[in-house]
C-alpha cells in the first residue's frame, strides 16, 4: 500500500470517529518526503491509546494500541518477559503482535495492513486490538512485572 492510500484510510477512520489527526499536515509531508526520497516513517495520527503510522520500507499501515508507557527505559529483562508472555496462546492479541518502542518507551499491540482495508473491517479489527490491549494493561502487565521481579531475586 502506498502512503497516500494509508493516510486516506486513517483520515476516513478518524473522521468517522470524530477524531483529529495529530499531524494535520501528514499528506503534505508524505508528498514532500516522496519528492525528497527520504525513507522515514510517516506519522498519521490517532490518540493516546490508538495510533497509526505508515512504514515506508514495508509499505504498511501500522496500527498501535497502547498497553503501557514507561517513564524511563525499562530493564531489557522485563521486555524479554513481555515477549515471552506474548507467545502464551491463552493471552488475547487482538490480531496483533507485541511491540516495545524504545523511542516512545511504550509497549503496544501492533497490527499491520499491507493492502487497503475497508473502514468497517478496520473498525472491527481495531476494536479487537484495543480490547486486547486493555486486558494486557490491566491483567497481564502486572503479572509479568511481578514474575520479572521474582526472577531477579
Amino acid at each position: 500500500m502506498e502512503a497516500q492510500e494509508a493516510l486516506k484510510i486513517v483520515d476516513e477512520f478518524l473522521k468517522e470517529h470524530k477524531l483529529k489527526a495529530n499531524d494535520a499536515n501528514a499528506l503534505e509531508n508524505v508528498e514532500k518526503e516522496n519528492a525528497e526520497g527520504t525513507n522515514e516513517n510517516v506519522f498519521c495520527g490517532g490518540d493516546i491509546n490508538l495510533s497509526f503510522q505508515y512504514d515506508k520500507p514495508s509499505k504498511a499501515l501500522q496500527c498501535f494500541a497502547l498497553i503501557y508507557a514507561f517513564d524511563k527505559d525499562p530493564d531489557q529483562n522485563l521486555i524479554d518477559h513481555f515477549y515471552k508472555e506474548s507467545k502464551n496462546s491463552s493471552h488475547p492479541m487482538g490480531g496483533g503482535v507485541l511491540e516495545y518502542d524504545r523511542k516512545d518507551k511504550a509497549l503496544y499491540l501492533k497490527r499491520e495492513y499491507k493492502d487497503p482495508v475497508s473502514i468497517p473491517e478496520l473498525d472491527k479489527d481495531l476494536e479487537n486490538l484495543h480490547d486486547a490491549s486493555v486486558i494486557w494493561a490491566e491483567d497481564i502487565f502486572p503479572e509479568v512485572v511481578t514474575k520479572s521481579r521474582e526472577v531477579k531475586k
